[in-house]
């Protein structure tokens, strides 16, 4: 058991400057407002693990698999790391995001790594309760025991600013380009809604797949392609110019979103499947929210919920505008990091 007043001490794996990620970041804040005496340090490089001895935690947030042609020798990597740490006596926390890593091809290396992982692992983050149905029913009841949910913190962001509802109803996709992001289900219901403007922005993961969206772009004049990464600023602005956010991602790996809770602190409605960080919500009805059996349905649930949002916003503008308005209030009195101090006391003593 760890004092609160100990200085406790955690490495994290990936944190500073160099790979700025909000959703640690606001972690981080949890941590130190319920351990005032907390030590919070980058994960070292390999060689320099043994410098972690007096650490009590080490904390990695995700274990993406890596490229193909590094596969093997990374794999190898992360067991000799997770092996030595449990050696060392140093505890290990894992955060559960989504159901497989995102551009798995189901590789036996991929499956085996995720089962050693969380196996391995003392103690074991959930941002949903859904998180816990799946990990059940892959690791049996015993992993119950490791569960703390700890839903994903609120970002600290300016309210998104008020648009006349009588404006063009336009639709925002923003986040890292990648396959699984269904961005080309965007594409499709561009070619339906023609007179709804569609931005899509973001840093693509490879520039091949950036030329592909770049290319199919230009045959749909109602679609704007915005590719390099952004800045919270572009963010805001693209926030604040846009009546909705768009996210058809694919369910078969999706389970959690910041970008969701995002939204909601910026007060933006929100179209995206039925994953489990909106089914964490009380007040889950409030999103356009759907669910799909494959990908033909899934392209006819958006064109269909599209146009309900769009109808909503240019009919019952107020009604459009409560939704947000009251999941930002429900998200503000629970997911905060004070509020989540208490959640991080549990996971930590």
């Amino acid at each position: 058991m760890v004092s609160l007043k100990k200085e406790l001490k955690i490495a994290i794996s990936p944190y500073g400057p160099e790979v700025p990620n909000r959703y640690i970041d606001r972690m981080v804040e949890a941590i130190r407002i319920a351990f005032p005496y907390v030590t919070i340090s980058a994960f070292p490089r390999i060689r320099k693990i043994f410098s972690l001895k007096n650490y009590d935690f080490v904390w990695f947030n995700w274990f993406e698999n890596p490229p193909v042609e590094k596969r093997i020798k990374e794999v190898f990597i992360k067991w000799v790391i997770l092996i030595t740490l449990r050696l060392m006596g140093i505890k290990i926390i894992m955060t559960f995001h989504n159901r497989m890593p995102h551009e798995s091809k189901g590789k036996f290396l991929d499956r085996l790594l995720f089962r050693f992982t969380f196996t391995i692992a003392n103690r074991i983050i959930i941002l949903s309760a859904d998180s816990k149905l799946i990990l059940k029913e892959r690791f049996g009841k015993k992993i119950v025991s490791k569960l703390f949910l700890i839903p994903h913190p609120t970002y600290d962001c300016e309210p998104k600013k008020s648009m006349n509802h009588q404006n063009d109803f336009s639709v925002l996709f923003f986040g890292n380009l990648r396959p699984y992001k269904n961005i080309e289900l965007i594409y499709e219901i561009a070619k339906i809604h023609k007179d709804i403007k569609f931005t899509i922005a973001g840093n693509a993961f490879k520039k091949s797949y950036e030329l592909q969206l770049k290319t199919n772009a230009k045959e749909i004049p109602n679609i704007k392609l915005v590719t390099h990464f952004l800045t919270e600023k572009e963010i805001d602005k693209l926030i604040d110019s846009h009546s909705i956010l768009l996210l058809p991602y694919d369910i078969k790996s999706s389970l959690n979103s910041g970008v969701v809770i995002h939204a909601i602190c910026k007060r933006i409605n929100i179209i995206v499947p039925q994953i489990g960080t909106v089914n964490q919500l009380k007040n889950k009805d409030l999103i356009f929210h759907y669910s799909y059996e494959s990908p033909k349905e899934h392209l006819e649930k958006l064109i269909e919920i599209v146009r309900l949002a769009k109808d909503e916003y240019h009919n019952n503008f107020e009604k459009f505008q409560s939704r947000a308005n009251a999941l930002y209030e429900e998200v503000i009195n629970n997911q905060t990091p004070e509020v989540l101090s208490k959640s991080i006391k549990e996971l930590l003593i």
